[in-house]
């Protein structure tokens, strides 16, 4: 199971690599999101990058080696502006795609670039979702989800 420590170095691993990313939050219900979403203010391109927390589940009943498939998901989102027109629209999903598909290139980077033992190396990328998120409590963007194995710890 994903423990929320290294979720949390993760983020800030993220954030420090990727310009765009303003901050990050981590989740586990809607109900905080929206509390959330409320207060982000954004300046220029900003993104906000939000994970959820992961479920696990199981991969083999192999009691002597359990590992875990842990399903991420993180969203890239702007604030939406409830008087902008249809421009700020779509500049939302624009921006917001931009800094998605840094992500994306900085988690397919930790499969290759990590050596020894790191959590996030085992990433399965044929698990991979992009898909848009549209007027979610506010905002727009991008959620990619995608699957990483852990060892039980």
């Amino acid at each position: 199971m994903l423990r929320i420590k290294d979720l949390k170095e993760f983020l800030a691993l993220a954030q420090s690599q990727i310009p765009a990313i303003k901050d990050t939050l981590m989740v586990a219900s809607e109900t905080r999101y929206a509390r959330k979403a409320r207060d982000i203010r954004h300046e220029g391109d900003d993104v906000f990058l939000i994970a959820l927390l992961p479920g696990a589940r199981p991969l083999s009943n192999d009691e002597d080696n359990v590992r875990f498939g842990n399903n991420l998901s993180f969203m890239c989102i702007r604030k939406l502006d409830g008087n902008a027109g249809d421009d700020a629209y779509t500049e939302a999903f624009e921006i917001s795609q931009d800094a998605t598909l840094a992500l994306f290139k900085f988690i397919h980077d930790q499969t290759s670039n990590f050596e020894g033992h790191c959590v996030f190396k085992h990433f399965v990328m044929s698990s991979l979702q992009i898909l848009p998120v549209e007027n979610f409590h506010q905002t727009n963007g991008w959620d990619l989800s995608i699957s990483l194995k852990t060892n039980f710890k």
